[in-house]
């Protein structure tokens, strides 16, 4: 089995900063012989700051990654062409730092955004005011949300109509737990009630 350190994943990441005017495109895979040794947090991300033409991002460590809000408001900033981005955590049992608050940076610091795949933690809802222009993206589509955990789905459901009014489609993996299935469950189906014209379609991995 290979094993890569934080240290590794960081030099790959800055071994590809002379790409920055051209690279669009980065999908990281760990394959099944391959592990990370650590969490990949905002250290060892941070040199994907200067891809900023980046128009695909999906990274899959064996290990998952510790990021907070403030971390992913920074990352996404960099990257203001983004159309698909996929940081799922893989990590079974580890409450996620990132929270509802931190899915709005990502969402509105990347306008072009059409399909999203991040853990959360959607257990407490804030405000979010009433979607314009201005604070919201009518081209994001698809949610993945892994294992994330939620509570209150009819606030999550509208705070998410918010932030996406046009979100057809909610994801989990299927290994997530019953309960927390089924409420995601709840929030694709007041996705539909709330919107009336959308037919949100909830998928487990």
């Amino acid at each position: 089995m290979n094993h890569y350190s934080l240290s590794q994943w960081k030099l790959f990441f800055t071994s590809l900063i002379h790409l920055r005017l051209s690279l669009t495109t980065l999908v990281v895979h760990t394959g099944s012989s391959e592990q990370t040794e650590g969490i990949l947090d905002r250290d060892t991300l941070k040199p994907l700051l200067d891809l900023s033409n980046l128009v695909v991002l999906k990274i899959y460590p064996t290990t998952g990654f510790d990021l907070d809000n403030e971390a992913l408001r920074e990352l996404s900033a960099a990257w203001p062409w983004l159309r698909e981005l996929e940081l799922i955590d893989s990590q079974v049992g580890v409450q996620p730092r990132i929270t509802l608050p931190g899915i709005v940076r990502v969402v509105l610091n990347c306008p072009h955004l059409e399909d999203l795949a991040i853990t959360f933690d959607a257990s407490a809802v804030g405000y979010l005011p009433e979607s314009s222009s201005d604070n919201c993206n009518k081209k994001l589509k698809p949610l993945k949300v892994g294992r994330s955990p939620i509570k209150d789905f009819v606030n999550v459901a509208a705070f998410l109509l918010d932030l996406a009014p046009n979100l057809t489609t909610i994801k989990m993996s299927n290994d997530h737990h019953p309960d927390m299935i089924e409420k995601w469950g709840h929030v694709a189906r007041l996705l539909q009630t709330f919107g009336k014209r959308r037919v949100p379609v909830v998928q487990a991995l």
